[in-house]
């Protein structure tokens, strides 16, 4: 591996500034990255796909349901199958709407911090792990490339 040319590494100082302003921003209700690129996306992903597919999965549901009450044709693994898609999918909507209508900073200043822990990760988690990603690989190279190791590096390999 070749070490970053510097001015590679002054723009990945810069981004990682950014990415660590971004994590930090995230939990204020009103900041930008939250208002005007996290709700955004989420609204899109749900207008345009989770929500056709809740609606085609309770829909589904309600027709194997009362197949299966009339003629016992639905088998029942199918339908548990889909029920705890739709609740899945219920539950990371409650979880958006949580999250994007939700002051952080309110609840933490009221001492009301919610508790808990799901195993549905909601489009603004997918988003928000991204950016953590991402801003962890930018302090990687910073912390793997300080001028010290690229001048070990330089005199090892020339």
């Amino acid at each position: 591996d070749r070490p970053p040319r510097p001015e590679a590494m002054a723009a990945i100082r810069a981004n990682e500034e950014l990415l660590s302003h971004c994590t930090q921003e995230v939990f204020n209700p009103h900041s930008a990255l939250r208002t005007q690129l996290i709700a955004p996306l989420v609204a899109e992903m749900w207008a345009q796909h989770l929500a056709p597919l809740l609606d085609a999965f309770r829909t589904e549901l309600q027709h194997a349901t009362s197949a299966r009450q009339v003629a016992a044709a639905a088998p029942t693994r199918m339908v548990d199958a889909l029920r705890a898609d739709v609740e899945y999918l219920e539950k990371m909507q409650s979880l958006e709407h949580s999250f994007l209508d939700h002051d952080d900073a309110a609840e933490a200043a009221s001492g009301k911090a919610r508790v808990g822990v799901s195993d549905v990760v909601p489009i603004a988690g997918l988003a928000m792990g991204r950016i953590h990603r991402m801003l962890n690989e930018h302090r990687t190279v910073l912390s793997h490339w300080t001028p010290a190791r690229v001048a070990q590096h330089e005199a090892q390999f020339g």
